[in-house]
């Protein structure tokens, strides 16, 4: 996973402008996952891509993560605007989006449940209104 994570933040290196940090704290030298490494790297990809769309121009994107004993689990925390949580219950439903229009397709996260899934791990997301958000995945490591 720190590999997949790794190549997502080059691949949005571009993205990151202004004054965001962004904090890695991987807890284990390494957390392995038997899992497709394309989906995975779709699944990552869309978690950033929406924590730098609610961040404006300054703030923290937190990257964790930890290997139990059958399963790693990776936690991206931002201090972006945060999900009201009338539409917390939502954002996982195929074309539900909090961003303006043309500006995202409600696809996204959709797509992340749907491959979480498939891979028999659980995603949880937690958040505040002007507080940021916390997505926390858990994949089986066998």
């Amino acid at each position: 996973m720190h590999k997949i994570i790794e190549d997502c933040l080059l691949i949005m290196q571009h993205k990151i402008v202004g004054e965001i940090s962004i904090i890695k704290e991987f807890k284990d030298k390494v957390c392995l996952v038997h899992a497709n490494i394309g989906e995975l790297q779709q699944v990552i990809l869309n978690l950033l891509s929406n924590a730098l769309d609610f961040i404006d121009d300054h703030g923290i994107i937190r990257i964790k993560t930890l290997n139990e004993a059958d399963k790693c689990t990776i936690c991206i925390e931002d201090n972006g605007s945060g999900i009201p949580k009338e539409h917390l219950n939502k954002v996982f439903e195929p074309f539900f989006t909090t961003k303006t229009f043309g500006q995202g397709t409600g696809l996204g996260l959709s797509m992340v449940y749907s491959i979480i899934k498939k891979h028999h791990g659980e995603i949880k997301i937690e958040s505040e209104v002007d507080q940021g958000t916390k997505v926390t995945l858990s994949i089986p490591n066998e």
